[in-house]
């Protein structure tokens, strides 16, 4: 509402011919704010809505086919925090076929060989922490990995206060034990640095590049830009 009147009051001021025309501007403040007020709101359902149906979920793998893992999936589908799109269990004897909708895909070998394996937002492990050495030995194992990896934790979630590596992840308290805490903030400064910073050296180099490309083309046929294929990431290709 404050963001509407101050709009209303500027187009009165930069538009009005004289104090008659700002008056009469000035009277489109409420409908100016009210406008802005139901554009927020408007978005704010929309959002509502979308996080419910998963538009926003994360992709997951849980670590263990474990009755905490059927727990955190059936929470996660029923809110749309999360969208558990795999469970990896070194135990595939005892372990069902798959938890929810998720498959289960073997072991952590499989998971380390899986394709689909970055495009994993987060890592849970689910395997209880009474299993002290097959949690560590599992932990050491993922390290290899880019994804984020929590360690599930046993007690209640109320009990626990968020910190730099621990947070409420699907109705439970999770601790993060490798890569990065989210930060939302970082991100964003993150993100802004690179669109900024990346904009001026563009426009500083266009020029520049642009002549070296024309001479590069002039000089040896083919195209100014070399494009190769690699080996990347579990071993996937790219340009």
């Amino acid at each position: 509402l404050a963001l509407g009147a101050i709009v209303g009051l500027l187009i009165s001021n930069a538009f009005a011919p004289d104090a008659r025309g700002a008056a009469a501007l000035a009277a489109t403040l409420p409908f100016a704010a009210m406008l802005l007020a139901g554009i927020h709101a408007a978005l704010a359902v929309w959002i509502s809505a979308a996080h419910r149906a998963g538009v926003f979920a994360e992709n997951i793998v849980l670590i263990g086919a474990t009755d905490a893992a059927k727990r955190l999936a059936a929470r996660a589908a029923k809110s749309g925090e999360a969208r558990i799109v795999a469970v990896v269990d070194d135990r595939l004897a005892r372990s069902p076929s798959q938890i929810g909708d998720a498959p289960v895909i073997g072991g952590v070998e499989a998971l380390l060989a899986w394709d689909e394996l970055p495009h994993v937002d987060r890592i849970v492990i689910t395997v209880t922490q009474k299993a002290e050495t097959r949690v560590r030995a599992m932990i050491e194992r993922l390290r290899v990995t880019p994804n984020r990896i929590d360690l599930l934790l046993d007690f209640d979630t109320h009990a626990v206060r968020g910190g730099r590596r621990v947070e409420r992840f699907g109705g439970a308290a999770v601790a993060c034990v490798s890569g990065r805490p989210h930060n939302h903030r970082r991100a964003f400064v993150k993100r802004a640095e690179d669109i900024v910073i990346g904009s001026l050296l563009a426009a500083v180099f266009a020029l520049p590049m642009l002549i070296i490309a024309a001479l590069v083309k002039l000089d040896t046929p083919g195209p100014a830009l070399y494009r190769q294929r690699r080996h990347g990431f579990n071993n996937r290709v790219f340009t």
